[in-house]
C-alpha cells in the first residue's frame, strides 16, 4: 500500500468544498482507490460513508501540542505565518 501527499497549486477545492459545506452544513467520508493516476469511488458510496456535520478549520501554525490536528504535521511542515503573529504553538510540537 502506498499513501501520498501532495500540495495543490491552487487552492480551488478546499474553497470549494467550504463552500459546499457552509451551504449543507454536513459532508461525506468515504473510501475509493487510485489506479493509473485515475480515482475510482467505491460503487457503494451511500451505504459506506460517514456523515459529518462538525468541521474544525485550523492553521497549521495554531496547532499546539494540546491539539489531536498535531498527529498530521510534521517537524519539516512550513505553516504559513502572518507577520503580526507573536505566538505560535506549532514550534513547541517539535522542541522535545
Amino acid at each position: 500500500m502506498t499513501g501520498r501527499v501532495t500540495t495543490p497549486s491552487t487552492d480551488q477545492n478546499w474553497n470549494n468544498f467550504e463552500k459546499e459545506y457552509k451551504k449543507y452544513g454536513s459532508y461525506f467520508l468515504s473510501f475509493g482507490a487510485f489506479f493509473n493516476n485515475q480515482f475510482y469511488p467505491y460503487p457503494e458510496f451511500d451505504k459506506f460513508s460517514i456523515k459529518k456535520k462538525e468541521l474544525v478549520i485550523k492553521n497549521a501554525w495554531e496547532i499546539g501540542f494540546n491539539d489531536i490536528e498535531r498527529i498530521v504535521l510534521k517537524h519539516d511542515d512550513k505553516p504559513l505565518i502572518p507577520e503580526e503573529v507573536e505566538y505560535i504553538p506549532f514550534f513547541e510540537l517539535f522542541e522535545k
